[in-house]
């Protein structure tokens, strides 16, 4: 056996295939969740000194301190205005030219929950392989650790909605006021319109949540409940009718490598997510990202570490992975700040390749979500909580 220059025998036995690393076993069954575990390391042995990293510095953000949109105080959050976040730094490439505008502001209130305000706090979402609903996962953010937060999905009928936002007399606040009203015992008719447009799911154990993400392969919702108290990771699937946790996997990525906290998926089912370097390598410098793609399901769980990452991480707070399957690019979001690359470049990427776009406004950066059927995104932002429409400079 060769590794490296190094000459050496193993027991046959020791030798693990890169088939069957990770495959899964039913470990429970109960409530409607099935539970499946893999045994042994789920990630592929790699070396460090093979790693790599290209250049991607000069437009890393620092800390943002976060504020409210300008009006969100004046309207008593009932906001109507279009606001937008503009480009202030970008590569000259065609991929890193856009802004954002407000699309729609999201709701705040609703009944059944523990406190008023219950949905200021949106973390990530999806839509359905045909784009006619849109799922967004919230937590309530009162448990001490991630993965014991208490979450939920609200699915919106993302056709249906659009229809009343495009008719007479509609308004950005259309969603909010329909919800505070409804909150309060004081619904219109028109807000009966908007109510049967959402449907909001059963509270559960869902952890930070903010890596809900579809596989258009298999058509499947994924997310991770925990990744970062211990190396062993939670993966959850997503049931679209009853939007509650169908399927659980726990798997270990190996004893040094903790889960990533986000999450995204190609269109041939392909895996990944990114992660910030807290310990530096001889090749990989602190706040460098790191790529893993693989496998991710109830048969089986498989990662590998792409053997080339970036020297430098869009900021400071990692957020979002999305991937936008009309032009096949993955982008890596943290607040103020997206870098996108091309997904069938990993490993063998260019500085060129590496799309870089700074934003202003102090807006929390929740989430990057992409349609499927159009060249249409969408970014999730809070205080207050709104989507706002990827927009071409």
């Amino acid at each position: 056996m060769t590794a490296g220059s190094t000459l050496g025998w193993v027991v046959s036995g020791d030798i693990v295939s890169e088939s069957s690393i990770g495959k899964t076993k039913v470990t429970s069954k109960a409530n409607g969740l099935t539970s499946y575990a893999t045994s042994g390391n789920v990630l592929s042995p790699y070396r460090s000194q093979d790693f790599s990293t290209v250049n991607s510095s000069g437009y890393t953000m620092g800390k943002i301190t976060y504020t409210y949109d300008s009006d969100y105080s004046t309207t008593n959050s009932f906001q109507t205005a279009v606001h937008t976040l503009p480009l202030t730094k970008s590569t000259n490439d065609a991929y890193s030219k856009y802004h954002f505008k407000t699309a729609v502001y999201l709701p705040i209130d609703y009944p059944g929950f523990s406190r008023k305000s219950i949905l200021g706090n949106p973390q990530s979402a999806a839509f359905s392989k045909d784009d006619h609903y849109l799922y967004v996962m919230y937590n309530d953010n009162q448990q001490a650790s991630d993965e014991n937060q208490t979450g939920w999905v609200i699915r919106y009928d993302w056709t249906k909605l659009n229809q009343l936002l495009n008719a007479s007399g509609s308004s950005l606040s259309m969603i909010r006021r329909a919800t505070n009203r409804y909150y309060r015992g004081t619904t219109t008719a028109l807000d009966r319109q908007v109510l049967a447009c959402m449907k909001v799911g059963p509270q559960f154990k869902a952890g930070h949540v903010q890596s809900l993400a579809l596989n258009p392969k298999t058509n499947q919702l994924w997310f991770i409940k925990a990744y970062k108290n211990s190396t062993t990771a939670t993966v959850q699937r997503l049931s679209m009718s009853t939007l509650k946790p169908n399927a659980s996997v726990n798997f270990t990525l190996k004893s040094t490598v903790h889960m990533g906290s986000v999450l995204s998926f190609d269109n041939s089912g392909n895996a990944y997510f990114w992660t910030q370097t807290k310990s530096a390598w001889p090749t990989a410098p602190v706040n460098s990202v790191k790529f893993y793609k693989g496998t991710l399901g109830v048969n089986r769980v498989h990662f590998s570490l792409v053997k080339q990452g970036l020297s430098k991480a869009p900021g400071q707070v990692l957020q979002s992975m999305s991937y936008n399957s009309n032009n096949g690019r993955l982008y890596l979001v943290s607040d103020e700040s997206i870098f996108s690359v091309p997904a069938n470049k990993l490993g063998k990427l260019s500085t060129a390749d590496v799309s870089r776009s700074n934003f202003s406004g102090k807006r929390e950066f929740e989430g990057l979500v992409w349609q499927h059927t159009s060249n249409t995104g969408y970014l999730l932002t809070n205080k207050g909580p709104e989507l706002m429409k990827v927009v071409a400079n």
